[in-house]
C-alpha cells in the first residue's frame, strides 16, 4: 500500500499534463501505429521531464528485428547506452537501468503480451538518485499499458476498441475532482456499452464501497441493490479476475455467488473488473445490462481498468482532507509492518521501536549549551605618565610582550631642553653661593643655598620624567587594546589610557546563557568549552559567578555566567569564542532531546489559550 500511495503522489504532480486536450486528441486521432507511439512518447516525456532521448522499438512482424517506430527528438540517433539497455531488456524480459559516464541513465522496459516480447521502450534520463530512477521506471510500467493496447489493436475489431478506451479515459481525465471523474466515467461507459447500470467502487478495508452509479447522483449505501453490487465487487477483487455472468465457454472456474444474486435481482447480465494499482487491488467496476456481455466487452473493461485507475486514484488522493491522508499513511504503514512480506519495513519498525525504548529508558547528563568567549582574569591599564606627544609605537593589540619590554615612547625634546636650562641655573646659583661664602655674607649664602636646592629638585623631577618617557610592559602578557601606530605625534595628557595588557596564563570563561536555562545554573557546576580556533580539544572550567541582570544578545535575553578555566595553552588569546556546555544533572535522553520543543509548546499554548 505504501508503494501505491507513493505512486499516486507521483501521478498527482503531473496531473495538468494529463488534462492536456492536445495530447488526448493526438492519441485519439492517430492514423497509424507510428503516430500513436509518437503521441504516447510525447506524453511520457512531458510527465517525466529531463528526458534527453526516448524511443519505442517494435518488430514490424513476428520474428523480425525490432526497429524504432517513434523517436524523441524525431531526428535523434540512438546512443550506445540506450541500444545496450534495450538489447538487455529484450533478452532478459525485464526492466534495465544503466548509468553512463556523463551522469545520465539509460532506462529500458520490454513490452510483453502474454509473456511474448513485442517491443521495448528505451530512454535516456538525467536521473540523479535511486528514488528518481524508480519513479521513471514506474511511470514507464504504467505507460506501457497504452502500447499493449496499440499492439492488440492489430487484431480484427480492436481499432474501435482502442478508440473507445481513449475516449473513456479522456472523459474521466477532463474532470477536476474524483467524484466528477468517476461519475463521468460510469455514465460514458453505460452509454457506450448500452448498460442499464454501471457502478464503480473503491476498496475500503476488506470490502468494496460503491462510490459512483451511472445516471444516479445520490444513492444509499445500505440499500439492498447497492450492497449486492458491493458484494459482486468483493467477489471479483478477492479472485483478482474479471467475472462475467452468464459465463462464456469453459474457462477458469470462478466463484460467482454474489454475481448470481445481483443478476437475479434485476434479471440482467453482470460484468465486473477489479481495479489494480502497482499490483494491489483498489476497487472494481460492475456493469449490468439486458444483453449478455461479449469477450470484446470484457477485454475493453479490463484494459480500461488498467489505464484509468492511476488517474482516478491520483484525483482521490488530491480530494482528501489532510488528516485523512495522514490516517491512511499511518494505516498503510501498520499494514506493512504487521502484514506479510515487507521485511525491510519490519526491520525499520523494529529499529525505531528499539531506538524509542532506548531513549525512554537510557539516561545521560543534561548540559546547557551557550555561546562563550575567553576573557583575561587580570587586565592592567597602562596610562600616560605625563603630558606630551607620542613619538614611537612599538606594539599593537595581539602582540606578546615581556616584562620591562618597551611598548611606546613619548617625545622628550622639551624635557631635555628644560634639563639644560635647570643645569645652567644651578651653575649660576653655585657661583653666587661661593661668592657670598667668600664675602662672609651668611644671609645671602643661605638664600642662594635654597635656590640651589630648588634647582636640584627640578633636576630630579626632570630626570624622573625622562625615565618614564619609555613606556614598558608591567609583566609578561598580551596587548589587549591600544594602537598608537595611528596616533604618532598626537598629544596625550597625564592619565590617558594608552594600553591594556593581560597575562598569558590567567583566563576565565564568560558564557551567555539563555534565560530559559539560567535557573538551573549554580556556582560550582562543572563545564567545558570548545574554542573555534581549537576545535579538537575541550577545556574544563568551573562556574563561579552569575550576573543577575540580563543582556539582549541577537534579540534574546542572555545572562552572563563566569567560570574559572582550569587549563590554559599558549595558543589561547583573550576574546576567543566557542561553545560552552555546563553539566546540570542526569536526565532521560528523550527529555534531553525534546525539552526545548516541549517548552516552546507550553509557552505557545499559554499564549493562545483563552483561559488562564
Amino acid at each position: 500500500m505504501i508503494q501505491t500511495q507513493a505512486r499516486l503522489q507521483e501521478v498527482a504532480g503531473p496531473e495538468a499534463e494529463l488534462l492536456d486536450t492536445e495530447v488526448w486528441s493526438r492519441l485519439h486521432a492517430a492514423p497509424s501505429a507510428e503516430a500513436f507511439a509518437a503521441a504516447w512518447l510525447d506524453l511520457q516525456c512531458r510527465l517525466l521531464g529531463a528526458v534527453r532521448l526516448a524511443a519505442v522499438l517494435m518488430a514490424p512482424e513476428d520474428g523480425t528485428p525490432m526497429k524504432p517506430i517513434a523517436l524523441r527528438p524525431a531526428t535523434a540517433q540512438l546512443s550506445p547506452g540506450v541500444i545496450s539497455a534495450a538489447e538487455r531488456a529484450a533478452a532478459e524480459k525485464r526492466g534495465v537501468v544503466r548509468k553512463s559516464e556523463d551522469g545520465a541513465s539509460a532506462f529500458a522496459l520490454p513490452i510483453l503480451i502474454d509473456d511474448t516480447l513485442r517491443g521495448v521502450v528505451a530512454l535516456e534520463f538525467l536521473a540523479g538518485s535511486r528514488v528518481e530512477a524508480k519513479r521513471v521506471m514506474r511511470q514507464l510500467q504504467w505507460g506501457t499499458g497504452w502500447l499493449e493496447v496499440l499492439i492488440r489493436r492489430r487484431h480484427p475489431g480492436s481499432r474501435e476498441q482502442l478508440v473507445s478506451i481513449i475516449e473513456l479515459v479522456s472523459s474521466a481525465s477532463t474532470k477536476l475532482t474524483y467524484a466528477d471523474a468517476t461519475l463521468s466515467l460510469v455514465n460514458e461507459l453505460a452509454r457506450r456499452l448500452d448498460c442499464e447500470r454501471v457502478s464503480l467502487g473503491r476498496l475500503r478495508g476488506r470490502h468494496a464501497r460503491v462510490r459512483a452509479v451511472s445516471n444516479n447522483a445520490a444513492f444509499k449505501q445500505r440499500s439492498k441493490e447497492i450492497r449486492a453490487i458491493a458484494g459482486a465487487m468483493d467477489e471479483a477483487i478477492e479472485q483478482r479476475e474479471v467475472i462475467r455472468l452468464p459465463q462464456a465457454g469453459e474457462g477458469t472456474p470462478l466463484s460467482t455467488r454474489a454475481h448470481r444474486d445481483l443478476a437475479e435481482r434485476g434479471g440482467r447480465a453482470v460484468l465486473t473488473a477489479p481495479l489494480h494499482l502497482d499490483g494491489e487491488a483498489v476497487g472494481a467496476i460492475t456493469l449490468e445490462r439486458e444483453a449478455p456481455f461479449r469477450d470484446a466487452d470484457a477485454a475493453l473493461l479490463e484494459q480500461l481498468a488498467a489505464l484509468v485507475t492511476p488517474s482516478l486514484e491520483a484525483r482521490r488522493q488530491n480530494d482528501r482532507w489532510f488528516f485523512v491522508r495522514a490516517r491512511d499513511q499511518v494505516a498503510a504503514g501498520l499494514r506493512m509492518v504487521l502484514g506479510p512480506r515487507h521485511v525491510a519495513a519490519k526491520l525499520i519498525a523494529l529499529g525505531l521501536i528499539a531506538t524509542a525504548a532506548f531513549l525512554l529508558t537510557a539516561t545521560g547528563t543534561w548540559r546547557v549549551s551557550s555561546d562563550a568567549r575567553l576573557e583575561a582574569t587580570v587586565r592592567r591599564v597602562i596610562t600616560a605618565p605625563m603630558q606630551g606627544f607620542v613619538e614611537t609605537a612599538l606594539v599593537r593589540p595581539g602582540d606578546i610582550v615581556a616584562e620591562g619590554a618597551p611598548m611606546a615612547e613619548l617625545d622628550d625634546s622639551e624635557l631635555r631642553l628644560e634639563l639644560v636650562r635647570v643645569l645652567a641655573e644651578k651653575s649660576q646659583y653655585e657661583q653666587k653661593y661661593r661668592e657670598a661664602f667668600a664675602a662672609e655674607e651668611r644671609a645671602e649664602a643661605r638664600v642662594v643655598r635654597a635656590q640651589i636646592d630648588g634647582a636640584e629638585a627640578r633636576l630630579a623631577l626632570i630626570e624622573a620624567q625622562l625615565d618614564r618617557v619609555t613606556i614598558a610592559a608591567p609583566f609578561d602578557g598580551v596587548v589587549v587594546s591600544g594602537d598608537l601606530s595611528q596616533a604618532l605625534g598626537s598629544p596625550v595628557n597625564r592619565g590617558d589610557v594608552l594600553f591594556e595588557v593581560a597575562p598569558l596564563d590567567a583566563y576565565r570563561v564568560v558564557a551567555q546563557v539563555d534565560e530559559r536555562d539560567i535557573s538551573r545554573i549554580e556556582p560550582g557546576q562543572e563545564g567545558a568549552i570548545v574554542l573555534a580556533s581549537l576545535p579538537d580539544r575541550s577545556f574544563p572550567f568551573t562556574v563561579e559567578t552569575l550576573t543577575p541582570v540580563s543582556e539582549v544578545v541577537e534579540g534574546a535575553n542572555r545572562f552572563r555566567v563566569e567560570g574559572r578555566l582550569e587549563q590554559s595553552l599558549p595558543e589561547m588569546r583573550p576574546g576567543m569564542e566557542g561553545v560552552a556546555k555546563i553539566a546540570i544533572e542526569e536526565r532521560r535522553l528523550a527529555w534531553v532531546w525534546t525539552h526545548r520543543f516541549l517548552h516552546w509548546a507550553r509557552m505557545t499554548a499559554w499564549r493562545w489559550w483563552p483561559h488562564g
